[in-house]
């Protein structure tokens, strides 16, 4: 798997999720709470109850990977809500970066 290629959709979890998770706990959720299947080519990401770190997953084929991001200084801002936030790739990074996320009625957005 080549993590550096633009995959074809990215989630966010809109709700905190157990960082001591591992891959297979993380496809698991997101089968068990979103009906979706983690090995549908997109990237599926996951914020701490802190929001000091942020796990992503992908698989391809049968590879999975996962990146571990954690906020030195601050946190990731998001308000937690329900259900998953479909983003761009781009919008993912001006996330990781510290772009806020937030629900409106109906959607979420990224600021």
């Amino acid at each position: 798997m080549n993590p550096f290629l633009v995959p074809k959709r990215v989630f966010v979890k809109a709700s905190p999720q157990d960082m001591r998770a591992g891959i297979e706990r993380l496809a698991a959720a997101v089968a068990s709470e979103f009906d979706a299947d983690a090995r549908d080519g997109s990237v599926y990401a996951f914020v701490s109850k802190d929001r000091k770190k942020v796990k992503m997953v992908a698989f391809e084929g049968s590879q999975a990977c996962l990146w571990y991001v954690r906020a030195f200084r601050g946190h990731f801002p998001i308000s937690f809500g329900e259900g998953l936030l479909e983003v761009d790739a781009a919008r993912l990074l001006v996330f990781l970066k510290g772009a806020e996320c937030r629900r409106t009625p109906g959607t979420w957005s990224l600021d």
